[in-house]
């Protein structure tokens, strides 16, 4: 089986090629839910966070890590971000090579990770080939802001992203998803799958 990361800015449109390839009917991971469900149940990484960021970071009354607190101070600070990954990346890491595992018992010929920052978390080495998402800076923009972040908190985020665009470079693929035609994207991605497949 081969793994392939999908990786991009924020905004670029990453969400958009990994639905299009659930439907296609290969299995799908996306690094930040797994992360996102980790926080959730994990009650030894809630612990852990909240011994590094405090007992304001979690929702009162209910005990939850409050995840839109916790990114507007970690993006705003480079170094809690740091701790912030050290303690998730392990954890988001181990979890998908365990669904990778079973991905290829099932025998899947192609299983594919989304992670934003497939290389700074070092996961890039677990993957066979690399698709890069980008898009013009506009359209990613208009995409940040649909999701109700703060002007200053999606500044943080593209500032936290800046060394990210060097891992073009080293990808495979290259996707355009600046508000291209649906149809032709879901071709783009056809022909980069049956090209997996042949190279197989």
């Amino acid at each position: 089986m081969e793994v392939i990361g999908v990786t991009g800015l924020a905004g670029s449109g990453k969400s958009i090629i990994m639905d299009m390839i659930v439907d296609m009917g290969y299995p799908s991971f996306k690094a930040d839910i797994v992360a996102r469900n980790i926080m959730l149940i994990d009650e030894k990484v809630i612990t852990e966070i909240v011994d590094v960021f405090g007992m304001d970071i979690l929702v009162p009354e209910i005990g939850l890590i409050n995840r839109m607190k916790l990114g507007e101070m970690v993006f705003s600070d480079i170094k809690k971000l740091k701790k912030l990954e050290d303690i998730i990346i392990p954890k988001t890491r181990d979890r998908l090579l365990y669904k990778l595992e079973i991905c290829e018992c099932d025998e899947q010929k192609l299983a594919f990770v989304e992670s934003a920052n497939l290389f700074a978390s070092g996961f890039d080495k677990y993957c066979n080939k690399i698709i890069w998402v980008e898009a013009n800076e506009e359209t990613r923009l208009n995409r940040i802001k649909s999701r109700g972040w703060s002007d200053k908190h999606i500044k943080n985020i593209i500032k936290a992203q800046v060394g990210f665009v060097g891992g073009k470079d080293v990808c495979d693929f290259i996707i355009d998803n600046s508000n291209k035609d649906m149809e032709d994207l879901k071709k783009e991605i056809k022909n980069i799958i049956e090209q997996l497949l042949e190279e197989k």
